[in-house]
C-alpha cells in the first residue's frame, strides 16, 4: 500500500504554499502595523505643534489684554483652542500607544517595549512600498517590502 510519488510531490506544494501564504499574512500584518504607527505618530506631532504654537499665543493675548488691545472674550477664545488641542494631544499619544501595541506579538517584544520603544520607522523615500524599523536594540534592524503581486 504505497503512496505515489506524485502525490507526495502534491503535498509538499501544497504545503509550501500555505507557508508561503502564512509569511505573506504575517509580512502584511506588520507593514500595516508600521504605517498605522507613522500616521499616529505624524498625527501627535502635529498635536505637539499645535499646544506649542497655542501656548505662547495665549500669553500674548493675556498680555494685549491688559493693554486693552484685546478683549476677555479674545482670550477665552485662545483659551479654549489650547485646551482643544491638550485634548487632542491626549487622544494622539493614546492613539499612537495604542498602534505600537501590536508590535508585541508581531516582533515578540513586551507590551511595554512596544508601548515605549523609540523604534525608527520610515517609509523608504525612493520606494514607497518598503518601510525600514529599528529600534533601540542593535539586532532590531530590518525594512519590509510589498512585492506588486
Amino acid at each position: 500500500n504505497s503512496v505515489g510519488l506524485g502525490s507526495v510531490t502534491l503535498a509538499t506544494r501544497v504545503l509550501e504554499a500555505q507557508f508561503q501564504d502564512a509569511v505573506r499574512q504575517q509580512i502584511d500584518g506588520l507593514y500595516n502595523t508600521f504605517v498605522g504607527i507613522l500616521g499616529a505618530r505624524e498625527t501627535a506631532r502635529y498635536a505637539r505643534a499645535s499646544v506649542a504654537g497655542l501656548t505662547p499665543l495665549l500669553d500674548k493675548t493675556r498680555r494685549l489684554q491688559q493693554g486693552g488691545e484685546k478683549t476677555r472674550g479674545d482670550v477665552e477664545r485662545v483659551k479654549i483652542q489650547l485646551d482643544s488641542a491638550r485634548i487632542g494631544l491626549a487622544d494622539a499619544e493614546e492613539a499612537l500607544r495604542a498602534a505600537q501595541r501590536p508590535l508585541s506579538p508581531l516582533l515578540r517584544i513586551p507590551l511595554a517595549e512596544a508601548e515605549s520603544d523609540p523604534r525608527r520607522i520610515d517609509i523608504d523615500p525612493t520606494n514607497p512600498n518598503r518601510i525600514f524599523f529599528s529600534g533601540n536594540i542593535p539586532s532590531r534592524v530590518g525594512f519590509i517590502e510589498v512585492l506588486p503581486q
